[in-house]
């Protein structure tokens, strides 16, 4: 390896060299790939580094060998062939010097002296010589073959420049035959045309010749096509005694057919599981229930994609959409509860991912936005019935401002079939009060000419124009029309047009900058400014009641009234739109990853309140309909079943139907058990409830006979000014216990209403209160008592809960017993009334029963 050839592998003398050079194996791995010219991987690098261990162990024997002279020449380590590569290298000098004797330098100048030559050294040169002439020959075998190589190569591409000429020619010929075809092709076309248009034209003429003839029964049954025909009556709200002449009747019709029967939902595919009988309408029960249909509709799945149906199912939810309901949020909690727990074994490679992939996983839960218009109408009227009674000093109920009666008189006396609270009118939807205020605001002179016309004799008329005269109500009504107009309005159009449901927080935060100007400065609100301008669009024949309300300048009240309102409507909002305000779950810019998620959420979720109202319907009409029955009207009605089944081959929807219709037994059969386990389960769940009732009851008394006893060694007192006399000149301990005696006796044993939150929680994180505040507490409480400074106690009656109703003239109104209670020697009688509580003795309501100005509903029935 000296005669200059080139070096195509690495030798172990090399291979010792650079490790004497670079120490580590993985250097040393780097290094031989530098000398190959590579950028190796570094998967490549440690397969180098393992072979270079390997084969230093061999490279030092290999020093050995040619050290003691058992060798005569270097080896090649073989890491060439291993790594699939090529080296190019000058051959590195064998060192055959034997480090204890050192070959001494020969000095600069000195005689020509004949060195003495010792056998192995002679040997040795010997050997170099030998291998000197053997690379060379190598090299000229090696040349030889290279130029054989080259020929070799040239001939074969002078082959392939042949081949190539040839595959050239037979592909234009392919070309050609293509054209060829293609136009054949299109001949073909044509003539097929021509005779689909004729084969149609002779089955048009088929089906016209027996279009007539209709197959009803095939022998003892009907047929799959009459079935799917009365399943799409019922579909369309036919009765069952009716469908028979209906289909007589449109027999005769010959040629006409329905269309526009199935309206599209923009793509959005919202499906029902199914309906259910329960024995409770807990969060535990509903999702069971839903379990338990999960894991039966897994038996549709193909055994090979079976596998967990219901994990996988859980796992994929990446939203739900509900109300704010207590049972509700529980629901939605433990269906993200199990969604956590199945996830890391429905999705591969979960323990890899990072915690921030693992968090755009997460489950997000939105809330109905057509349910904040709703609940908005209670924090509108509760302000305005603070307002009132600031005005009028009246004892007004939270929920109850006179306004509220004007317009459900309004709409009871003048309304289209609206004597069951304007239920039946289309227009009338969940902000009816904001929109009925605007209508009875522009109407009100009309209103009071016509009363004043035709109302003689008319209490009920009399009295509704006697209240459309008071200020307060016509203030009240022109803020419940500029509400309609301003608030809830573009509410509506943002729950039905949001692109997003992430979206709502531009909107939102435009609402509450609004709202906020219009309780700092009310007069805002009279000035027409939408508090959301792109979503202000009022529909034709509304702008007469826009331009009546703001003609109307506002009064000092107003503006206080207005103050009162969005002061509520501020803090309603940024409650519930707390996810989409600044520091919310969804301000701000939202991840791409999250968006897409959620994209499946709608804003409302009227879809499943409709199906709530269809089956509120079936109940109406048909209560006795068997459950599994009045399942399958729910699901064709919602889940668009007949026009699912209509895009069915004939064969695929016989096969459908005979199969559905197989299965009525088995259905009957599993309702009937369903039946007998809901009753088992119903009882059990009164037995308990009736238990814990009886124990809390049991506990109630326990606590009430406490504080009777307690206070029977003070005694009561009714007034602020016996608080002293109370305490008198007693110790710190029993002043205390005085006072926690008469809190006690007055919570447990009077069960007098709380004027002020937390007012009987008598200790603060494990600490007793002092006596200062103990005394202030007892003070609220009296002062919060002066309608009864006598002993209040509340007794059992038999009249507790009977539905009573009430005669004005011919004016009735329906109420319920809340309670009897003794105030001194006299029992009073407490009903709850839609216009208010009526409080009288229990002896004027039994004469009044007996006068026939009040009836008992259950003795009516």
């Amino acid at each position: 390896m000296s005669d200059g050839v080139s070096e195509t592998d690495i030798s172990y003398g090399r291979l010792l060299a650079l490790k004497k050079e670079h120490k580590k194996d993985v250097t040393v791995a780097k290094a031989i790939f530098k000398l190959a010219g590579m950028d190796p991987r570094q998967d490549e690098v440690k397969k180098c580094a393992t072979f270079v261990k390997r084969a230093l162990d061999l490279a030092e024997e290999s020093k050995k060998k040619i050290y003691k002279g058992r060798s005569p020449q270097d080896n090649y380590c073989g890491i060439a062939s291993h790594l699939g590569i090529t080296f190019s290298l000058t051959p590195f000098p064998v060192d055959l010097s034997v480090h204890s004797r050192p070959i001494p330098s020969p000095p600069l100048v000195s005689p020509p002296v004949i060195p003495r030559k010792c056998g192995g050294c002679a040997a040795r040169c010997r050997t170099i010589k030998n291998l000197s002439a053997k690379l060379g020959r190598a090299r000229k075998k090696l040349v030889t073959q290279g130029e054989d190589l080259d020929s070799e190569n040239n001939s074969q591409i002078q082959r392939l420049s042949s081949v190539n000429r040839v595959f050239s020619r037979v592909n234009s010929s392919l070309r050609v035959k293509v054209a060829s075809l293609s136009a054949e092709n299109s001949r073909l076309a044509t003539e097929l045309r021509f005779s689909e248009n004729a084969r149609l034209e002779s089955e048009e003429s088929l089906a016209e010749q027996i279009s007539r003839v209709v197959t009803l029964k095939f022998g003892q049954s009907y047929s799959a096509d009459t079935v799917v025909t009365v399943l799409e009556l019922f579909n369309l709200g036919v009765a069952d005694e009716k469908i028979g002449g209906v289909m007589e009747s449109v027999a005769k019709l010959t040629g006409c057919f329905g269309a526009g029967l199935v309206k599209e939902n923009g793509g959005q595919e919202i499906l029902l599981f199914g309906l259910a009988q329960v024995a409770d309408k807990s969060a535990q029960t509903a999702f069971d229930i839903m379990h338990n249909r999960l894991d039966s509709l897994s038996r549709g799945v193909s055994d090979c994609n079976r596998g967990n149906f219901t994990d996988r199912f859980f796992a994929a939810v990446s939203c739900v959409m509900s109300d704010r309901a207590a049972t509700q949020q529980k629901f939605n909690f433990m269906i993200e509860e199990y969604r956590a727990s199945v996830l890391p074994t429905v999705i591969n490679g979960w323990e890899e991912m990072s915690d921030a992939q693992q968090q755009l996983l997460k489950f997000h839960v939105f809330y109905c936005q057509l349910h904040v218009i709703a609940n908005y109408t209670n924090v509108v009227l509760e302000a305005l019935a603070e307002h009132e009674r600031l005005v009028t000093g009246r004892e007004i109920p939270d929920l109850s401002p006179t306004v509220l009666s004007v317009v459900k008189e309004v709409a009871r006396l003048f309304g289209d079939r609206s004597a069951g609270m304007h239920a039946c009118s289309k227009e009338f939807k969940v902000w009816s009060v904001f929109l009925l205020a605007s209508r009875v605001f522009y109407h009100r002179q009309s209103l009071k000419q016509f009363i004043d016309e035709r109302g003689s004799g008319r209490s009920e008329l009399t009295k509704l124009g006697e209240l459309l005269d008071l200020p307060i109500v016509v203030e009240h009504l022109h803020i419940l029309g500029l509400l309609d107009q301003l608030v809830t309005g573009p509410l509506w159009r943002l729950a039905e047009n949001v692109a997003h449901v992430t979206d709502t927080g531009v909107t939102v935060s435009l609402l509450l900058s609004w709202v906020r100007e219009c309780r700092d400065t009310p007069s805002a609100l009279f000035s027409g400014n939408c508090s959301v301008p792109s979503l202000h669009s009022i529909a034709a024949g509304d702008e007469q009641f826009l331009e009546k309300l703001l003609s109307v300048s506002p009064t000092e009240t107003s503006l206080e009234a207005v103050a009162l309102v969005m002061e509520s409507s501020l803090r309603y909002f940024m409650h519930l739109f707390e996810d989409f305000i600044p520091g919310g779950k969804y301000s701000g810019i939202v991840d791409d990853v999250v968006v897409d998620r959620t994209r499946c959420a709608s804003a409302t979720n009227r879809f499943i309140e409709s199906a709530f109202g269809f089956v509120d319907r079936l109940f109406t009409h048909a209560p006795n309909m068997l459950v599994s029955r009045r399942e399958s009207r729910l699901l064709i009605s919602e889940n668009h079943t007949m026009a699912w089944l209509s895009s069915k081959s004939s064969e695929e929807r016989n096969a459908i139907v005979l199969a559905a219709r197989a299965s009525i037994g088995t259905i009957r059969a599993e309702e009937k058990h369903a039946k007998a386990l809901l009753a088992e389960a119903i009882l059990q769940k009164s037995l308990d409830k009736e238990k814990g009732y009886n124990a809390k009851v049991a506990l109630q008394v326990k606590r009430r006979n406490q504080a009777v006893d307690a206070i029977s060694t003070f005694g009561f007192i009714i007034s602020v000014n016996s608080i002293s006399a109370l305490l008198g000149s007693s110790s710190e301990t029993e002043r205390a216990n005085a006072l926690v005696a008469q809190i006690r006796f007055r919570e447990r044993a009077l069960q007098q209403q709380p004027p002020e939150k937390g007012i009987f929680k008598l200790s603060n994180k494990g600490r007793k209160l002092t006596e200062e505040e103990l005394k202030r507490r007892l003070v609220v409480l009296i002062e919060a008592d002066q309608k009864g400074t006598l002993l209040t106690s509340s007794i059992d009656h038999p009249l507790i809960g009977r539905f009573v109703r009430r005669w004005k003239e011919e004016v009735s109104e329906d109420g319920r017993v809340s309670s009897v209670k003794k105030r001194g020697e006299t029992p009073l009688v407490s009903i709850q009334f839609p216009s208010g509580q009526l409080t009288i003795p229990v002896s004027t309501l039994e004469s009044s029963l007996d006068e026939g100005s009040f009836d008992l509903l259950d003795d009516l029935l």
